[in-house]
């Protein structure tokens, strides 16, 4: 009968301790599972990141070349005023009134192909000129008052 309960407490003993590293197997590969999707959820994460700084990036330089065009159509339509002008002030059926409306018109179309829907901020000004600042462009104004409608355009 000792034998028997010899062998019933040693059998005990090898299931217990197999148990017991079979748990301890277990804990590690869980650890190991935890840990790589920690890793992955990272690598993730960088990814995302990475994916929106580089549209963000792109956005910038769309945005960019977007100024760079308004501003040469901005330059080429303050020429054309100006050659325009220069024209009709040698031309008699035009009054200077009219040219010089017409002109601060064409001018401020000029500016406004500069900031396109987006808010205007004077951040510098002096009595002939103004620095307007949007969201990404600055942009140097000389302001001259155009009385339209009841509203004051600025050129």
């Amino acid at each position: 009968m000792t034998d028997i309960a010899i062998q019933l407490i040693l059998i005990v003993e090898i299931k217990y301790r197999e148990s017991v590293l079979h748990s301890y197997q277990w804990r590690i590969k869980r650890k190991a599972q935890l840990e790589e999707e920690q890793l992955k959820r990272k690598l993730e994460a960088e990814l995302t990141e990475k994916e929106r700084q580089k549209r963000m990036d792109q956005a910038r330089v769309s945005r960019l070349l977007k100024d760079a065009v308004a501003f040469q159509q901005a330059g080429e339509i303050r020429k054309y005023v100006e050659a325009v002008s220069l024209a009709l002030s040698h031309d008699a059926s035009s009054t200077n009134e009219e040219v010089k409306y017409w002109s601060q018109w064409a001018l401020a179309q000029a500016i406004a192909t500069l900031i396109v829907a987006e808010p205007l901020v004077c951040i510098l000004s002096s009595a002939h000129s103004c620095l307007l600042r949007t969201s990404s462009t600055l942009v140097l104004v000389y302001v001259t008052a155009i009385p339209v409608g009841g509203v004051t355009l600025v050129s």
